[in-house]
């Protein structure tokens, strides 16, 4: 079973099931999928959290790949900038290294099966080639014009 928001990315994580794939090479696609068609909601910029049944009797395997600060990150001059706390926006500040297409990667190295190029080969075609916008992404559309030139 495959649920996401977008029937794009679910139909991928689907074939990648029909196709042999195992339930992570699924969501890596899927998910790969969502960063095309839905990046309002999720992407490859972001960060990735999972939570991963993988054998009977064991313990869930985990994995937090979310974003860490940048190597030049310093908290005393911050605090010299006279920053008490991290803004949400507008500050070179709030920016983190992304960390889910390194968790995509660790993940696929433990459990997947398939191979990366197939995994995301829907992701890949739908970027090259197009896709129909849905309602959802058309709404968030205007609520994120011009950040990716701010910030």
């Amino acid at each position: 079973m495959v649920s996401t928001v977008d029937h794009l990315a679910t139909g991928a994580g689907v074939d990648l099931l029909r196709r042999g794939g195992t339930a992570v090479d699924a969501a890596i696609g899927a998910n790969a999928v969502l960063s095309v068609t839905s990046p309002h909601l999720c992407g490859m910029g972001g960060d990735l959290w999972a939570l991963v049944h993988h054998a009977p009797g064991a313990p869930p395997a985990t994995l937090d790949a979310s974003g860490r600060a940048g190597s030049g990150a310093d908290p005393d001059q911050a605090r010299a900038e006279g920053l008490t706390r991290i803004p949400l926006k507008g500050s070179i500040r709030a920016t983190t290294v992304p960390g889910a297409v390194d968790g995509w990667l660790a993940l696929h190295e433990r459990f997947g099966r398939l191979p990366l190029d197939e995994v995301f080969a829907a992701a890949i075609g739908l970027a090259e080639n197009g896709f129909p916008v849905a309602p959802l992404l058309s709404r968030a559309a205007p609520l994120v014009a011009g950040v990716a030139h701010n910030e």
